[in-house]
């Protein structure tokens, strides 16, 4: 999931490889292992309030990342 944001949301839209190393980073470091191998329909508000807010440089991680809701 993590390869897939990176590149159909982060290259596809143009953003530079420094701020998609950026992202990577903060995936391997903070998201991803907070989350586990949750599947993407299973990560909760819950999971999502008790990894607290992050922020890559200024930009807020997607909440199409973090969580989703149908």
């Amino acid at each position: 999931m993590s390869r897939r944001f990176l590149e159909n949301y982060c290259r596809a839209n143009g953003q530079r490889e420094s701020g998609i190393r950026r992202k990577e980073s903060a995936l391997k470091t903070w998201i991803l292992p907070a989350l586990g191998n949750k599947r993407l329909d299973a990560i909760g508000e819950e999971d999502v309030q008790r990894s607290g807010p992050i922020r890559i440089s200024d930009e807020p991680v997607p909440s199409a990342l973090i969580a989703t809701s149908a």
